[in-house]
């Protein structure tokens, strides 16, 4: 080994010095990065819960009769926002959120909302939310309008049967 060139000697003493610092680097890099993502992930769950529960003001859209904005069907009452207090993925990939909002009188009120998986992987999905709102909105109608319509035919029977029995 003695005859190989000092600077030639002094650069593998580096590089293994590099590689060295590198390996106990690396868990630092990897925690720094997830942390990153993380940050990233919550960042995009808040845009989103921003796009489902959008703050206006309500007043103002009332007078002035310009319309609402889209929002989510189960908050669609809330009209200050939301603030996201727990966020947990589903194994299908949905983001399960638990919100909170302001809701006037010095009351706050909380649920929780499901963020669709779609929604994460592409760059703008304000249509895509809003679409699904509609949608979802109109849906939930459509299924409250069919209890109310089995419950009023169960009453009508049952008051047939009382009027039967008279």
């Amino acid at each position: 080994m003695s005859d190989q060139n000092p600077d030639v000697l002094r650069i593998i003493e580096l590089e293994e010095e590099v590689a060295r610092l590198k390996e106990q680097l690396q868990p630092y890099l990897d925690a720094e990065e997830a942390e990153r993502k993380e940050e990233a992930f919550q960042s995009r769950v808040e845009w989103i819960v921003d796009i489902c529960i959008p703050s206006y003001d309500y007043a103002y859209l009332k007078a002035t009769n310009k319309e609402f904005p889209i929002r989510h069907p189960t908050t669609a009452g809330w009209w200050n926002g939301a603030t996201v207090l727990n966020t947990s993925k589903n194994l299908n990939g949905d983001v399960h959120v638990e919100v909170k909002s302001y809701v006037g009188r010095d009351k706050y009120d909380t649920d929780d909302i499901t963020l669709l998986k779609e929604w994460f992987e592409v760059e703008n999905p304000t249509t895509m939310i809003q679409e699904w709102c509609v949608k979802e909105t109109a849906r939930i109608a459509e299924v409250r309008k069919e209890s109310f319509r089995k419950e009023a035919l169960a009453k009508i029977a049952s008051l047939s049967k009382q009027l039967e029995s008279l």
